[in-house]
């Protein structure tokens, strides 16, 4: 069986089963509001992370009633004021380095090695020398990226969100958890059972058995029976970060208070 069978294999008999009677009443019970409390009273209880908590939600039904996500753990908050300070604002910024920065830097120190000229070197490494154009540079983008953010929570937790100002000086984070397409994403199309989802890679675990080591990509074979089931529901984040949070990482990283 081929890749384009297995996919065709998974959608067609998903479809049939959240159809019938028997998946309607699965999803029922998966995704309604009781059964979503008692979900987050054992998820509290046992103490996952932010990151895994929300996946977890994801895959079975969302958040109670489907209501926005309005709180998030101090740490999270803290990440991304962190980022906003750092101005990790990827389309405000007119030029990105090259995609062939390495390169670039091998070539000119070669070039300084046979020439005893290091300005190239110094140019690249120490100036703007490897600066290209950013091609989706937007003036007016609130999209703030928190992978520079301490840690990993903030990131596996969020990744990219949009990131509004408030006339009080406090900031308004918003988001939309969901699972990005591997093609969204620039890697190969996904293969449900079998493949990888470039979006879930941090939930892949080598495991070690009878003598050797395995990659097993257990979010996306977590998240392939969510949909084949039918109860995944994407997450809307709608959060505030205080005032005095986003003064106290400006003032550490020298950011003016007003404005992105």
């Amino acid at each position: 069986m081929n890749e384009d069978q297995i996919t065709a294999l998974y959608n067609q008999s998903g479809k049939a089963f959240r159809d019938s009677r028997v998946g309607k009443l699965v999803k029922s019970a998966i995704t309604s509001d009781t059964t979503k409390k008692l979900r987050d009273l054992a998820i509290d209880k046992i103490g996952f992370q932010e990151h895994e908590k929300r996946f977890i939600q994801h895959l079975t039904g969302g958040t109670v009633g489907n209501k926005p996500i309005t709180e998030l753990p101090e740490k999270l908050i803290t990440g991304l004021s962190i980022a906003h300070a750092r101005g990790d604002y990827p389309e405000l910024k007119e030029t990105i380095p090259s995609k062939h920065y390495g390169k670039m830097v091998a070539a000119a120190e070669q070039e300084a090695a046979l020439t005893g000229d290091s300005s190239s070197f110094k140019s690249i490494v120490h100036g703007d020398g490897a600066m290209v154009p950013n091609p989706n540079y937007n003036p007016d983008s609130k999209l703030l990226s928190t992978y520079g953010s301490p840690g990993t929570e903030t990131a596996w937790t969020l990744g990219h969100v949009q990131m509004t100002e408030n006339p009080d000086g406090s900031l308004r984070m918003t988001d939309t958890y969901d699972v990005d397409s591997n093609i969204s994403m620039g890697d190969e199309k996904y293969v449900p059972l079998i493949g990888e989802r470039s979006d879930l890679i941090e939930g892949t675990k080598r495991i070690k058995m009878l003598g050797r080591e395995y990659d097993i990509p257990l979010a996306s074979r977590a998240h392939d029976i969510s949909v084949w089931l039918g109860v995944n529901q994407d997450m809307r984040f709608d959060v505030n970060i205080p005032k005095e949070k986003v003064d106290t990482w400006n003032k550490v990283y020298g950011k003016k208070s007003e404005g992105l």
